[in-house]
């Protein structure tokens, strides 16, 4: 099949090159064609350097007067040359040189956003009870993923603490230079330290001129530890007061930058406390609860976004 086509090439190449030698080319069948006025000038092979072969090895160079043929040469009649080899390029390196190696693949950023982050949170403020027993300290931590930037889930735990003396005056009198100086006596110490710790969940909704506010809530134990002692009898109270509780808030996040935020939030606690102990008096055994409930402010840093 490819002998076919290549002849099949010839023959046409061959008409197209006699009907530009002449004003006519008669074909077998007697059709008379006439040149194109595009058609190329005719080229005769007049004479050529044939290089041949000596007994001895060597090539010589015969000169041929006479033209190879007259007429047209069909691309057929080219003798092809056998025993045509061929080879591909190849590469080879140079003795001793180093092969080459393909470069490591570059680390993803650090800076590369992630679906989910860890982030901390410090927190002071204060605590108001119900009850108006006092306002207390509040010092709070908490931390965890956050997921898509939005829902952030963890543990929490707070520090409300509270200290208060009960004295009395016992006189008073002016001392140098007519400042006043009061002499008073401690009759009785209280000390409050209240530990919820809870497990919370935290959204964060849409930026707001720059704030992102966001709202959450725990749940989880709280422990209450009252210490009290009154110096004018000589006794003293120690207790342990816990029980299930909960907590709410809603705040806003100002940015501190891409990796901090200051907080600011609103709080309420809630938790019935309560311990089981004996009347000394009776030997009976009695049950005592203590309030949680109230609420208070408290401001901080919240980093790792």
């Amino acid at each position: 099949m490819p002998s076919t086509a290549r002849f099949t090439s010839a023959a046409v190449a061959a008409l197209l090159l006699q009907a530009s030698t002449g004003p006519a080319f008669a074909s077998a069948t007697g059709t008379a064609f006439t040149p194109s006025m595009l058609a190329l000038p005719r080229v005769t092979l007049e004479s050529a350097l044939l290089p041949l072969p000596s007994p001895a090895g060597e090539f010589q160079v015969l000169a041929v007067a006479e033209p190879l043929q007259e007429g047209p040469t069909l691309l057929g009649e080219i003798p092809v040359p056998t025993g045509v080899e061929t080879s591909m390029v190849t590469y080879r390196p140079r003795p001793g040189a180093k092969p080459a190696v393909d470069p490591p693949a570059p680390k993803p950023s650090s800076s590369s956003s992630t679906d989910v982050k860890s982030v901390s949170q410090v927190t002071l403020g204060y605590f108001d009870p119900g009850g108006g027993l006092g306002t207390r300290f509040d010092l709070g931590v908490r931390g965890g993923p956050v997921i898509a930037n939005a829902l952030q889930i963890g543990v929490m735990a707070d520090w409300l603490y509270r200290t208060e003396t009960i004295s009395a005056p016992i006189s008073s009198h002016t001392g140098p230079g007519g400042v006043p100086i009061t002499q008073t006596q401690e009759l009785a110490r209280a000390t409050v330290n209240m530990f919820p710790i809870m497990g919370f969940a935290q959204l964060n909704l849409f930026d707001f001129i720059g704030l992102t506010p966001y709202i959450g809530g725990g749940a989880g134990y709280q422990v209450m530890l009252l210490n009290g002692e009154d110096f004018a009898t000589g006794q003293s109270f120690n207790g342990t007061f816990g029980g299930w509780g909960w907590q709410a808030w809603a705040g806003a996040a100002l940015p501190l930058g891409t990796r901090a935020r200051l907080t600011g939030e609103a709080f309420y606690n809630d938790a019935n406390m309560g311990r089981d102990t004996t009347n000394p008096a009776t030997g009976e055994s009695i049950h005592e609860t203590v309030n949680g409930e109230g609420k208070g402010l408290r401001f901080g840093v919240a980093w790792g976004f």
